[in-house]
């Protein structure tokens, strides 16, 4: 298993979070363009936020606010 599998499944685990993998992010910009990205986490509430980020945090995993 990757460390993108395994960390989606652990994030899959939490209450109140989307997560989507190879997601392309041409939907989430101005322009319409984007390639996939690993992982797409959207969190619903503060704690689900910092839950997802120390799962991010603890595999290694880079995190880029949008």
């Amino acid at each position: 298993m990757t460390a993108i599998t395994e960390t989606a499944r652990q994030l899959s685990e939490l209450p109140d979070i989307t997560v989507l993998t190879d997601e392309p992010m041409a939907g989430y910009t101005s322009f319409g363009i984007g390639g996939p990205v690993d992982l797409l986490v959207t969190p619903a509430s503060i704690k689900a936020l910092a839950a997802a980020v120390k799962i991010l945090n603890g595999n290694g995993i880079k995190v880029c606010y949008i």
